[in-house]
């Protein structure tokens, strides 16, 4: 057991890993972050091109125009991605981080040392997010239907693709364990700004509820349990 352990670590940092030993990536990356020391919080970091962070279990992503750095709980630069992306954002969960392009197709997804997974969607990429077993939901445009969102399983394999005609997908969000997928969408009735959430089974693609709100746009959606939505207006 020893000696498959020491050879499954030394095939993850070496980086000859696929995606079957992606969660072990996960834990060997995690334990990792744990075992690097710095100074501690709070640190000054400077950084001129700053864009957004974002926490990922137990470590930091920073965000800025050139890179995705890492940082471990007592404040050491753990990794740094240089990611050539003109506007990139991140979402990050418990042991990954996504980060795409916005309009654009190009999205990948990280631990805190190596890059697991890189795909190209077929039109340009709205919002993304990670659900806490590493799920993935991405809300593009669409050619024929006025958005959609796919959603991707831990090894991002396409499990379903969830088509809208009636309003415009802006944001999705999966629940932790990813039965559960809502989608923020918006849409004008009569001269008003409406908002719709669709709440959708991740197993049969059932749409399940639907929160209508008119004159008032939800601002932020998330699950905070399995069958409880949290929804800003």
């Amino acid at each position: 057991l020893i000696a498959v352990a020491l050879t499954a670590f030394l095939v993850y940092i070496t980086g000859l890993y696929g995606a079957s030993l992606a969660y072990l990536g996960d834990f060997v990356s995690s334990a990792m972050v744990y075992m690097q020391f710095g100074d501690g919080f709070p640190k000054e970091i400077e950084n001129q091109s700053y864009k957004q962070s974002e926490r990922m279990g137990s470590a930091l992503c920073i965000l800025d125009a050139d890179s995705l750095s890492f940082y471990s709980p007592t404040a050491d630069k753990v990794y740094d991605y240089y990611h050539s992306m003109n506007n990139p954002v991140i979402s990050a969960a418990g042991k990954r981080v996504a980060i795409y392009n916005a309009n654009d197709t190009s999205i990948k997804i990280l631990n805190a040392h190596n890059v697991l997974f890189s795909q190209e969607m077929p039109n340009d990429i709205i919002h993304a997010s990670l659900s806490e077993n590493n799920h993935l939901a991405v809300t593009t445009k669409s050619q024929s239907y006025n958005g959609e969102v796919k959603v991707f399983d831990s090894q991002m394999k396409e499990m379903f693709t969830w088509l809208n005609a009636k309003s415009f997908p802006v944001q999705s969000f999966l629940s932790p364990k990813a039965t559960k997928l809502a989608v923020s969408c918006i849409l004008t009735v009569d001269g008003k700004l409406n908002s719709h959430i669709y709440v959708i089974d991740t197993q049969t693609g059932e749409e399940l509820f639907l929160l209508e709100n008119s004159g008032d746009v939800a601002l932020g959606v998330q699950f905070i349990k399995e069958n409880t939505l949290l929804v800003f207006y």
